[in-house]
Parts: C-alpha cells; structure tokens; sequence
C-alpha cells in the first residue's frame, strides 16, 4: 500500500505541472498543408515599455499566463518605444518545410529564438537594420523556418523593437509552395514599377515640349512616390540599399515628406490656386513650408521615429486639405479638376481601407496590402490624363481663341481697307497742295541758308572776339619770369572753363613785401573775364598807388570800390568775388618768413612738412554785392620756415563733381595735398592735375579753375 502510496504521489509530481503549463500557454498552430497558414487568437504577446528585459524574464511571464492574445493575424502597435515579444506554440504534421513570416519589411529589429535539437535556445537576428544579405532567406518579408519534424511541437519567441509604427502582418508558410508563388507577385510588382517609370518617362517627354513646370511638380512627385511605394514593400531594401540599413531608413523619411512637397507643389500649379483658388493657397503653402521644416529637423536631428509620426499626420492633414480643394476647384470649374479630385479619392479611399484594417473594422486580408499602392498608380495614371486633358483644354481654348481673333481681323481689315480708299482719296486732293507747299518750303530753304551762313559768320566774328578777351586777359596774368621771380618753387592749374576765365591770381612786390592773390569773379566765361580786368586794375591802383598793404584792409577796399565801380547801389547788381590774399616779409632772423593773410570766402592751406595740411579759414564775407556790413575782413599772422608751402585756390578746383554728381570736398583736398609732401612743383602738378583729371572723367568742368601753389625760399627772406 504504501508503495502504491509513493507511486501515485510521483505521477501527481510528474503530470500537474504538466497540466497548468498547458493551461496557461496557448494551442498549438497545427502546420498541414496549404501555401499559408494564419493564426486566430493562438499568438500570444508580451509589452516591454523599457526594452530591458531579457529572454528569460519574458519566458517565466509567458509561463505564469502574463500574455495577451492577438485577435488576428496582424500586430498593429502604432508608434511605440516599447519591445513586443510574440509567443507562439507551432505543431508538424506533415514532412515539408515551414517558416514564420512578418510582412512588414521597416521594422527595426526581429529577433527569432527557437530550440535547436539539443534543446539550448537559439537566437536569429534580423530587422531592416542589418544588411540583407545576411538574412537566411532571400526575402522581402521576415522569414524564418521553424525546422519542424513530423508530430512535433515547438515554442518559439519573436523580439520585435521598431522606431516607426510597429505593425505587421503575421503568417506561416510553406516555403517552396510560397516561393513560387512569390513569382506572380513579383510579376505584379514588376508591372506596377514599370507603370511608374513609363509615367515618369511619358511626361518628362511631355515637359520637354511643352515647359510647363507642372509636369516637373508631377514627375516629382511621382519618383518620390515610387521609392515610398517600393521601400514600404520591401523591394527598394531588397535590390538597392541592400548593404545600406541606415540610407534605406533615412530614404523612407525623406522621399514621404518631399512626396508631400511635390503633390502640393502639382496642386498650386495644375488648379492654377494663384488665379482660381486664393485663399486655399494660404492653406497649401504652410503645408509645404513644413514638410520642408521637417525634412531639414530630420537631416539636423536624425530623429526618424517623431519624423515619422508628424510626418504621416501631415501627410493625411495635406491629403484633406488637397481633396477640399480638389471640390472647390470642380465648384469654380477649374479646367480637369474632375480628374484631380478622382485621382485624390482613389488614395484617400485606400487610405481609409488602411486605417479601418489597423483599427479592426474589417479583417486584415493579406490581398489588402496591394490595394495602396495599386491606388497611387491609378492616382499617378489619373493625374497623367488630367494633365493631357488640362493641355487639351487649353489648346481648344486657344484654338478658339485664334479663330477669334482671325474673324475680328478679317473684320478690321476690311474695315482699314474702307478707310485706306478714303485717305486715298483725300492723298490725291492733298497731293496737290503739297506741290503748293513744296515751292514754299523751297523758298523758305534758300531763306534758311542764307540765315546759316549770317550766323556763321557772326559766330566766327565772336570766335575772334573771345579769343582776342583771351589774349587780353593772359596779358593781364602775371607772365612766367615775374613768377619766378617772386614765387620761386611754384606751380599754377589755371583751367578757364570756357575759353576765358572769371578766375585770376595777381603777383607784385613792393619794398620786402610780396603780394599774391588768388580771386573767384562772379560768372565766368566773358562776363568772369570783364570782372577780372576790373578787379586786376583796382588791386593794383589799391596797393602800388594807394599804398594800401594791409591783407584785410585791400579786401575791404576792393569791396567798396567794386559797388562804386558797377553802381550796385542803383542798378541793383550784385556781381563780386571771393578772394585770399597773402603777403610775405622776411624776419630778423633770416631763415623764416613772416605771413599775413585774408580771406573773402577763401582759405588758405598750410604745410611746414610735418605731415598735416593746415588750413586757415578765411572770413565768411564776399566782395562787391549785398554784403554784412558788420563783419571785418580778418588778418591772420603767423611765422613760416623756409621750405614752407602755400596753397591758394579758388572753389572751382574742391566743389568740381565726379559722373555721380559727387564734389571732390575739402577733405579729399587736404588728402591730395599731404600725397603732394616732399614731391617737386612740377610732380605736384602734375598729382594734383592726374588726380583731377580722373574725378571728372566723364563729366563735365562745372567751374573755373585756379591753384596757386609755392615754396617759402630765398627770394622771400632777407
């Protein structure tokens, strides 16, 4: 009795565990025949929100019955960050060869574990992040064999970790009869591909003739669309990228968010949204500009996951949007709308057929899956034809439009034809009076030349005149050796602006005392030049016969004089001159020179070669005309070494434009001169003259020119 007591305490042992394992595990998928076999409700999963727990943590809870069924043959998790571990129990009952496929080929990571024959756990890797050709087998879909034997039953543990959405559709298969089946789908891709590539092909050739950027829009949209299509299903991986996990990844993200460029990009252009459709541009275009935000934070941030997410969200907002305009566009009778808004239902009715599987409103089919990318071909198709009928349309419209205009031209040419006999008409009765006019106007020819050849020869006799002005007032000028004798190191740019100047400069010596004067006459031309030969003659009766040598006091003078002299008082005339007066004396000392100066309006320019110009200013009075009575001409002394220059002009040189109406200035002046140091007279000269010359290339002398520059020498001290 107490053997049998032992006995059947050992059988409790040996078959209750047995009997809760198989209570809390799931049936058995039973593999008999077929090309594919899908589960209900006999896969079992477990979530791992932290994605550390190991192979055994997730065994002891599949073990404890801590699992969850999937309703259908299809995960679908959305975007997750969690790991999903798929548990399943897989029972032979025939000799062939079967494996477990996850059809989505974007998913990050799928690992398979199974007991090899002694029992140990063995892992395959797998997922879109390692290379393919290390797959076992050659597929787009995840395929891996459970290397069954007959009447046998396995567990077997899939570890799923994706970025994207995790989703997936869920089979096992026979593997020779599904990969010849694999062929006719192949076929179906094969053709579909080759739709793309004629679509793209076609109207490449179509934009080539015509140039109208929708068709760029279009093609665009349609290659993009073309690797979105091929990368969801696993071909652009498979044959392409394969060596590439990390460029196939980024390719998906990209080519869906320029896809989203390129659609919205064709719909402004094709429903002409600028003309048609205004205020609907102001939704399509923020929808463009973030596809483009998001494509530049994908490539800065490599965060393919929230690029993915926000990117199908405004990928369905823009297919929305689109669609509302598409209506829009047939309500306002935009031409081939109708095909636009056709084409866009055929994706957004695929889209839906989508979302009603992910949401288990109807059964996941596994034909279902050829049902997107059978609708963007039609919507590329469509898309092709509503272009062909848009340009149709408008060559009828033009068409119509030239035979318009053809009619309305028939109509004016007969209408001109009428008024062409009329003015012929009236060309004959007027041809007679033009004969009339014709002896007339020869009469009034000879009258005409006559008059021209008076004019040229009064325009010689004034020629002459200013000429002989000319040769009048270079006499007044002091002549070369009085310069020299007075100046000694000196130059002179005396540049009239017509043939005779209204500026002058006058030199004289009397006793030790050396004048020189610098004058800007009102005018210039022969009214300048009359006003100089005035000027020349009161400085000299001023300072040789009056005796006058105070710089500020000839100024004054000469200004009371002028008004005398033209009668301004009178006649109201208010012609004058600006003027800079300097006289020179030796000191006692002997190696310097004693300056006073003067200045109407002028200023006077100062280097004793220490690098800087000096400038003294002259006072802010003219001569001759209505004058502020008030103000006294100023004398400035002041003593020079020798060697010291001394620069005079008048305005003509410093306010002379360049071609963009801009003066040369006293700032430029004053640089030109301190380019001038250490240099001889005649290379000061010629500096000056070059520097000159270049400013009012072009353009046109506005003003006389005078500048008297010299040296402090011998012949100035004692």
């Amino acid at each position: 009795m107490k053997q049998y007591y032992y006995s059947f305490t050992m059988i409790i042992c040996l078959v209750l565990p047995n009997y809760l394992w198989a209570q809390n595990h799931t049936s058995p998928i039973v593999l008999t025949s077929g090309i594919e076999i899908l589960p209900q409700e006999q896969v079992a999963y477990i979530e791992d929100p932290t994605g550390e727990m190991s192979f055994e943590q997730i065994q002891q809870k599949y073990q404890q019955g801590k699992y969850q069924l999937l309703p259908e043959a299809a995960i679908n998790f959305g975007m997750s960050q969690s790991t999903f571990w798929l548990i399943w129990q897989s029972h032979q009952m025939s000799e062939e060869k079967y494996a477990f496929k996850l059809y989505y080929p974007l998913l990050d990571y799928v690992d398979f574990y199974y007991e090899d024959e002694k029992k140990q756990w063995k892992c395959l890797k797998g997922g879109d992040k390692l290379p393919f050709h290390e797959r076992k087998i050659n597929d787009k879909a995840f395929l891996f064999e459970l290397n069954l034997k007959k009447g046998e039953t396995k567990t077997f543990f899939v570890k799923i970790k994706n970025a994207g959405i995790t989703r997936s559709e869920l089979s096992f298969v026979n593997l020779k009869k599904y990969l010849e089946k694999r062929i006719y789908e192949d076929m179906f891709w094969g053709i579909l591909y080759g739709m793309y590539i004629l679509l793209i092909a076609y109207n490449l050739l179509q934009y080539r003739v015509l140039k109208e950027k929708s068709y760029l829009f279009y093609i665009g949209f349609i290659f993009f669309n073309g690797i979105v299509t091929s990368t969801v299903a696993g071909h652009f991986y498979q044959f392409i990228t394969f060596r590439f996990p990390l460029l196939n990844e980024k390719l998906i993200a990209i080519s869906a968010l320029c896809s989203v460029i390129f659609i919205n990009k064709f719909t402004n252009s094709f429903l002409n949204t600028k003309q048609h459709l205004r205020w609907y541009r102001r939704i399509i275009n923020p929808i463009i500009i973030t596809a483009y935000l998001l494509l530049v934070f994908y490539l800065l941030s490599n965060q393919y996951g929230i690029s993915v997410m926000f990117g199908n969200l405004l990928m369905l907002f823009s297919s929305l949007i689109i669609i509302w305009v598409s209506i829009r566009a047939v309500q306002r009778n935009v031409p081939s709308a109708e095909y636009f808004l056709i084409a866009n239902l055929f994706v957004l009715g695929a889209g839906f057929i989508g979302t009603a599987i992910n949401a288990g409103i109807i059964p996941n089919i596994p034909q279902m899956k050829y049902v997107s990318p059978v609708a963007l071909a039609i919507q590329g198709t469509l898309f092709s034809l509503a272009l062909a009928d848009k340009f149709r349309k408008i060559k009828n419209e033009l068409l119509q439009t030239q035979q318009e205009a053809n009619q309305m031209l028939e109509s004016k040419v007969k209408q001109r034809t009428q008024e062409i006999e009329n003015l012929n008409s009236e060309l004959l009765t007027q041809n007679e009076e033009l004969h009339q006019s014709q002896e007339e106007i020869l009469a009034q020819r000879e009258f005409i030349s006559r008059k021209n050849a008076e004019l040229e020869a009064q325009n010689t006799k004034i020629n002459s005149s200013i000429e002989a002005a000319k040769l009048i007032q270079k006499a007044i000028l002091p002549y070369v050796q009085k310069e020299k004798d007075l100046l000694g190191n000196y130059f002179v740019i005396y540049m009239p602006k017509d043939i005779v100047s209204g500026d002058f400069y006058w030199i004289n010596k009397i006793n030790q005392k050396t004048f020189i004067a610098v004058i800007d006459c009102t005018g210039h031309g022969v009214a300048g030049a009359f006003m100089t030969l005035i000027a020349t003659n009161l400085l000299d009766k001023i300072v040789k016969v009056w005796q006058i040598h105070e710089p500020n006091q000839i100024l004054e003078t000469l200004h009371q004089e002028i008004r005398i002299v033209l009668q301004q008082d009178e006649n109201k005339n208010h012609n004058g001159m600006d003027a800079s007066i300097v006289v020179l004396e030796p000191t006692p000392e002997g190696s310097t020179a004693q300056i006073t100066f003067a200045g109407a309006k002028n200023d006077l320019y100062l280097n004793t070669h220490d690098h800087i110009i000096q400038t003294i200013a002259g006072t802010r009075k003219g001569i001759g005309g209505l004058q502020n009575e008030e103000i006294q001409f100023q004398n400035h002394h002041f003593i020079v070494p020798k060697n010291t220059w001394i620069y005079l002009t008048t305005d003509g040189f410093i306010d002379q434009n360049n071609v963009k109406r801009k003066k040369i200035g006293k700032p430029n002046f004053i640089q030109w001169l301190q380019e001038c140091d250490g240099n001889e007279s005649n290379e000061q000269k010629n500096i000056l003259s070059t520097k000159l010359q270049a400013h009012m290339k072009n353009t046109q002398q506005r003003d006389d020119i005078c500048l008297v520059g010299f040296q402090i020498g011998d012949n100035h001290l004692l």
